[in-house]
Formats: C-alpha cells, structure tokens, sequence
C-alpha cells in the first residue's frame, strides 16, 4: 500500500517519465477532468447559495492552499495562533487530522493553545467556543471547507512548487483551479528563498489576475535542534560538517534538504517517505543499520516525523537521532496582518 501510495504521489509531482509511467498518466488525466468538474460544480453550489455555509458565533479565520501538501501550512498557523494568543486573544486550533503526526506536532508546539481534531468542523467550532470559551477559530488546512463560513482567507502559495504540473488531482497536486485563489483575503508566498527563481513570475501572475490580492512573503528558518532519544537541545554545530543520513515523510524533503544544507550538514543517505507515513520499528531499524553503513554519524529527521518515533522501540544501531525545528518566519509586516485578521474578524485585542 505504501508503495503504491509513493508511486502515485511521484506520477503526480511528475517523478515518474517512464513508457508505463504516461500510460498510467493518460489514465490519471481522464479521472482528473470529472474531479474538476465535480470540484467546479461544488464551488458554484456554494455561490449560488444552493448550499449554505453555517456561519459560527465567534469569528473563523482558515489556513489553507489549493494543493497537495508542501506548502507548510502547520508551521504557519502556530505562529499566527501564538501571536494572537499574545495579543490577548483565546485562539482554538481546529484541525481536519488527515494525519496524526500534524495534530501531534501542533499539541506539541501549542501547549496552552487548544486544538481540536475532527471530522466535523462545524461540530467542532461549536465546541470551541461552548467548551473553550475561544473568542476566534484557526481553520488548519481550511480553504476547501466551505461549509464552514470563513472571516478570512489566508491562501499559502508555495514558490518553489506553485501549483504543480498545473493538473487536477490524481494527475497533479492541485485540489482546486487556480482561478480558486479569487477567493483568498491574503496569499503568504511560502518557501520564498528556496522558491526565490519563480517569485518575480508568480507575483507577476497573481497581480495580472487577482489584482486586489495582499501577497506576503515566508521562510522557514531552523529553530531547534533536539536529540530525539533524550529529548535535549543540541547546538546545530552538531551537525554541522558531519555526514548524515536525512529522513523525511513530507511532501517536500526538497525544502528540509536545503535547510539541512544550510546548516553545513553533509547529507550522505537520503530517505524520503510519503506525506504522513507511519513508521514501523523495522523500517526503521533498517534506515539506521543503512546510515551506520555508509559511514553516517546521526540521522536527521523533521519534527513531523519526529513526534513519530519518540514513543517508539526500537534499536538505534548505536547511531544518534536528531530533529530539526522550524519556525515561520514572515518576512514583511507580519505586525500588519495580525491587524488585518483582527481588523476582518472583529476581534478585539488586548
């Protein structure tokens, strides 16, 4: 199943360009037209109030894209929700939980911040405010859930990857047509350095058919290096120079490459799983028994993956395991669009 899950998810991001590979891409192409059709039918149902979106008692703001995975959604709406937190505000977190590790990370991260995972999202901003007494909702991954009426719109675009092969789901990454992007208050521009060859085209584009559009820019910089088996802060000088083994399940292990990379590590072994896979203690004793092969003297994984593991026993093959933080970063008047949010969603700061 894994397997078959990887293989799909490379036809997509076009990784796979064998004879067979565009057979099975003709095939992924004809299911992609009805999708989009289905998709086109269903925003036109909300516009012309044939459906109706259930508007909550305290103000929703949605984090969201209209692709598959990668544009760093989680790192985002934590630090829009501490902020908000820190303006005074009750901010509840409430999360589709497509993936367990999100809604760990997102614990994790967000101690005293609640966050809700469930199915029902309108079930869950009910209890949000009934419950938690929150003054606001964070909508995590929201812009496709349109029976949940939305104050604000904030759309990620990632730069190095905006929108794929420009093909719908299964073919490509895109969940919506770009045209989609109307319905954004603000577009975040994320990854803008590893992506920074494509901004000046894509703001370019954005501007030329969303003219109205407020476009910010956001990296994600390392923030922590921690030791996974006891759980203790390390200096990135610990990596630094030395030969790892890189280990992601995310969308985009291009991106953790380049920060790796920039913090002087020498990545000698690279596994890249799937978007929310599930590690076993075989697997993983496998990847060790291979990074202690070729000469590795840790194995570095994202804190996604990390929260993964931590619970888990296995043997590490004498090898040290590390992960790496990142935080968002707005590069420009981040101050200006907390106002905003408060500004769209009525909230009064304190």
């Amino acid at each position: 199943m894994l397997k078959a899950k990887a293989y799909f998810d490379r036809l997509m991001r076009d990784k796979k360009n064998g004879f067979l590979d565009e057979i099975v891409k003709a095939g992924l192409y004809l299911i992609s037209l009805p999708f989009g059709l289905v998709v086109r039918a269903w925003d036109a149902c909300f516009k012309l109030g044939v459906l109706k979106s259930y508007k909550a008692d305290i103000p929703v703001v949605s984090v969201g894209n209209i692709t598959v995975g990668g544009s760093g959604k989680t790192p985002i709406v934590i630090i829009l929700a501490k902020a908000l937190s820190l303006k005074g505000l009750k901010p509840v977190v409430l999360t589709r939980g497509y993936g367990k590790d999100e809604v760990d990370l997102l614990k994790k991260k967000m101690p005293i911040i609640p966050v809700i995972s469930a199915r029902d999202r309108v079930k869950s901003a009910k209890e949000a405010g009934s419950v938690f007494s929150a003054d606001m909702v964070i909508l995590d991954d929201g812009y496709q859930h349109r029976r949940l009426d939305r104050d604000m719109d904030i759309l990620l675009v990632d730069a190095s990857n905006p929108f794929g092969n420009n093909h719908m789901v299964p073919r490509g990454i895109l969940r919506e047509p770009v045209g989609s992007m109307k319905r954004a208050d603000v577009i975040i521009l994320t990854k803008a350095d590893y992506g920074k060859e494509n901004l000046k085209g894509l703001k370019t584009m954005i501007k030329g058919r969303f003219p109205d559009k407020q476009m910010l820019e956001a990296v994600y910089v390392p923030d922590r290096l921690t030791n996974v088996m006891t759980n203790s802060k390390m200096p990135f000088e610990a990596i630094k120079g030395k030969k790892i083994c890189m280990v992601s399940g995310i969308a985009d292990p291009g991106y953790f490459r380049h920060i790796l990379s920039g913090l002087g590590a020498q990545i000698a072994l690279e596994f890249d799983f799937i978007d929310h896979v599930t590690y076993t203690a075989g697997a993983l004793e496998s990847v060790l028994s291979k990074a202690k092969d070729s000469g590795c003297m840790a194995l570095v994984m994202t804190e996604k993956d990390a929260v993964k593991i931590r619970e888990m026993e296995f043997d590490a093959k004498g090898m040290e395991i590390y992960a790496v933080d990142v935080l968002a970063v707005i590069k420009e008047n981040a101050e200006g669009l907390l106002e905003k949010i408060c500004g769209f969603t009525g909230c009064e700061t304190g």
